[in-house]
């Protein structure tokens, strides 16, 4: 449903808040910069004491950077340059877009870092090295040390091989009959027996009993159409006969002979109709 009464946005703040006028925000001076009286001494103690090294520059093998050039004029010609066909184009569509329009009124770009920051001079890093860095050392190396002083380096007496004759094996063929050949036996061999089942199944020439408990105890019995299946197609009608113990209703069909009327063909059936 709608409503023709206009919708009423009045809220308790809108109608509880008053608005106050705010004062204008203090803005921080900004304080002067001021700059150093004495001038910079730019001198460090590289310019003071470096001298250049001694010596001349090593000579490049490297090969000049010469492009190999001919007299000859550089032909230019190509496939394209001889068969192609120029054919006229049209220039493609640009969109032109919209010149930019400076907005009416000018920007505030006052900050809060802008208006309160201070800047504050900075001093340069102060080197500490040490006073004997800058002297020149021209004193030898003293290359001495306690393993070098106090070592004493004995002799050694280092005992000589002796040369031993080298052997060397008889060359004449053996003469006389060995252990082995004067005690062994030679025996037949004989397979070891497999006793892995042969690979044949086990036949018999008698009936097979197929006989089991299930075939020898099971009695058949007669199973009679549940008489429900007809009534959901309409075709068996049924007769309240009385109750059972549990409250099931028993119903019971009724069956009706049907006879063919004068002029009429129908087939000889039965056919349920209600009681």
């Amino acid at each position: 449903q709608m409503s023709d009464s206009p919708f009423n946005d009045r809220t308790g703040y809108r109608d509880a808040y008053i608005k106050h006028t705010l004062e204008p925000k203090y803005v921080h001076p900004k304080e002067q910069y001021k700059g150093p009286g004495a001038p910079f001494e730019d001198m460090t103690t590289f310019k003071r004491d470096f001298k250049g090294n001694p010596g001349e520059i090593t000579r490049s093998f490297k090969p000049d950077n010469q492009a190999f050039s001919s007299g000859k004029p550089l032909e230019d010609v190509t496939t394209n340059r001889n068969d192609y066909r120029r054919w006229p184009m049209e220039r493609p569509y640009v969109h032109a877009h919209e010149q930019y329009k400076k907005p009416d009124g000018t920007m505030e770009m006052t900050t809060t870092h802008n208006s309160t920051y201070r800047e504050l001079p900075l001093d340069r890093v102060v080197a500490h090295r040490p006073s004997s860095a800058n002297k020149a050392r021209n004193a030898p190396f003293d290359g001495s040390t306690s393993y070098a002083n106090d070592y004493k380096k004995w002799e050694m007496n280092k005992n000589k091989p002796m040369m031993r004759d080298e052997y060397h094996p008889n060359t004449a063929p053996f003469e006389g009959l060995s252990t082995q050949k004067a005690h062994y036996i030679p025996h037949e061999l004989q397979p070891n027996r497999s006793f892995r089942p042969d690979n044949t199944a086990f036949q018999s020439g008698s009936k097979f009993e197929d006989g089991t408990m299930y075939r020898t105890d099971f009695t058949p019995k007669h199973v009679e159409v549940c008489p429900v299946l007809g009534i959901e197609k309409g075709q068996t009608q049924f007769q309240f006969v009385s109750t059972d113990q549990r409250g099931h209703k028993l119903y019971q069909p009724v069956f009706e002979s049907v006879q063919s009327l004068n002029g009429f063909q129908s087939p000889n059936r039965m056919q349920m109709t209600a009681a």
